[in-house]
């Protein structure tokens, strides 16, 4: 856990929130067998809270791909309800990863501290400025307050004949070194400089509560970075890496 708690120290001197993420794509099974049933769901936020005081975490994001009918969805809500009833002892925090078309229930909306909307995977170009706005539009619309919503951005790009083929930016940037407003090479589409700045000035225009990435470590690591491209896009006075 060496390395647990270099990176605790490290966003705790740059006051940042480090939490623990359950589930995801593939990931996901436990989340009905455990959030339907009352006493399950309460078994499972104590051992959280624990885990989270051991290691001295700030928090858990929470992303079931995706509850299937009605009842899981209730179990979704509260889950997250109850969670944060919980953290609010503690001022830990709660947060969800969405799909583009994920819609939860208001009282979830209401608990929840963020919702990082996983505005990619589309089909054909998986990641595009028009997809994005639709995505952010539909999910204000379900009541997210735009507050709590952060536009999640792809560090990676996806083979337009074969969505399974998927490639890192860092990837993408040693093989076909394309420029900056570039967002297609080698018949892989991902988001080039220009478009993850574009897509970081409309989160800023919106008063949305940021961006999220998908994932960092997927990055290049000069200066063709899409952090970097981040960065000189947001004021110093105004950047929150979440």
């Amino acid at each position: 856990m060496d390395f647990l708690k270099k990176l605790r120290d490290f966003t705790k001197l740059n006051k940042q929130h480090l939490i623990i993420s359950i589930g995801g794509w593939g990931k996901s099974a436990g989340f009905a067998p455990i959030a339907t049933k009352e006493d399950t769901r309460h078994k499972f936020i104590t051992h959280i809270v624990e885990f989270c005081e051991v290691y001295g975490l700030d928090g858990v994001d929470y992303d079931w791909e995706f509850p299937s009918n009605p009842q899981q969805k209730k179990a979704y809500a509260n889950l997250i309800v109850e969670t944060k009833n919980v953290f609010k002892k503690t001022g830990m925090i709660v947060t969800v990863a969405v799909g583009s078309h994920s819609q939860l229930a208001p009282d979830a909306y209401k608990a929840v501290d963020y919702v990082h909307l996983m505005s990619y995977d589309h089909d054909g170009k998986h990641s595009t400025f028009k997809a994005s706005e639709a995505d952010v539009e539909r999910h204000l619309a379900f009541g997210v307050p735009k507050e709590k919503l952060l536009l999640g951005v792809p560090f990676y790009g996806r083979n337009l004949n074969n969505r399974n083929n998927a490639r890192k930016y860092s990837d993408i940037v040693r093989t076909y070194h394309p420029a900056a407003e570039a967002d297609e090479a080698g018949g892989i589409y991902f988001n080039g400089i220009n478009t993850i700045q574009k897509k970081t000035r409309y989160a800023m225009e919106n008063r949305l509560a940021g961006i999220m990435i998908w994932e960092i470590g997927q990055d290049s690591m000069d200066e063709t970075s899409l952090l970097g491209a981040v960065k000189r896009t947001v004021p110093d006075a105004d950047l929150q890496q979440r």
